[in-house]
């Protein structure tokens, strides 16, 4: 199981559930029950990766869900209504040909509109183009196209309807490939930035973005992990107002709670854990 930590296919409690893939299946674990209410159901292949992740509202139904290959590699998920009703809101596909990720296809759904996207990668599994469509005919709303000149650099230009083109990112990339930082232009001026900060072994610790030339901030988030790598607290907070949240383990690893501060305002929130009389297949 190769860990995924910081922004992209799994987050917040779903990311920690994955990165401990391994742990629970040691553990003949195979649901998780948050608050007494919601639960996550997961089944693992044969060799231990994720299969099937299924979270389930108190009355059993579906309200998201994840699927993988045998490598443990996200190919299918979708999110339901919050309101427990069942009816499906987004699915996205992710098509890979072995290992290498070539297309994504994304749809979402609400009572008045639909919105469609599909993205394109190259050999060396980076984005080339991404697609975004909507209305009642879905046609293309805009679309983005990525270049890479060297190593170090992604530009990013995103184009509408028409033709013409909305805005320009320049992103500088590290020796991992990872983004550290993008700087977006309009009609030819700067008109904002987001910064990026990664561990040695390439966790995301931090990331922040200011509009310019306001310095308005977009968003900050920074990531704090204990010695085993295990997110311990997320704090998207700003001067102005707390907003961060505390991860806590027992002693034999299992996240037990978390705990979200927002403003002057604090929940919690629980998890249990349930074995399988057998082990989890």
């Amino acid at each position: 199981m190769i860990p995924f930590y910081g922004i992209g296919q799994y987050t917040g409690v779903e990311q920690i559930f994955y990165n401990q893939a391994d742990f629970f299946a040691s553990k003949k674990v195979n649901q998780i029950v948050i608050q007494g209410n919601n639960r996550f159901i997961f089944t693992l292949h044969e060799n231990g990766h994720f299969k099937e992740l299924i979270e389930h509202c108190s009355d059993s139904t579906v309200l998201a869900k994840s699927e993988f290959n045998n490598e443990g590699i996200k190919i299918y998920s979708a999110s339901y209504d919050y309101e427990c009703t069942g009816k499906l809101k987004s699915e996205t596909h992710f098509i890979y040909e072995g290992l290498l990720l070539t297309e994504t296809r994304h749809k979402y759904q609400n009572e008045s509109y639909t919105t469609t996207t599909e993205t394109l990668y190259d050999s060396l599994n980076r984005k080339v183009k991404h697609i975004t469509r909507g209305g009642p005919k879905n046609s293309i709303s805009y679309w983005d196209e990525y270049s890479y000149p060297n190593d170090s650099t992604m530009i990013n230009l995103r184009v509408d309807q028409d033709s013409s083109l909305i805005y320009t990112g320049y992103s500088e990339l590290n020796d991992s490939s990872q983004i550290i930082r993008t700087t977006y232009f309009r009609d030819g001026f700067q008109s904002a930035r987001y910064d990026f900060d990664y561990t040695e072994k390439g966790i995301l610790t931090k990331e922040i973005g200011f509009y310019y030339p306001s310095r308005e901030m977009i968003t900050r988030r920074t990531y704090y992990y204990d010695r085993k790598d295990r997110l311990i607290k997320l704090d998207a907070g700003t001067i102005n107002k707390k907003n961060y949240v505390v991860y806590k383990y027992d002693d034999d690893g299992f996240l037990i709670q978390s705990i979200k501060y927002d403003g002057d305002s604090i929940s919690h929130t629980n998890y249990e854990y349930q074995k399988s009389s057998t082990r989890v297949d």
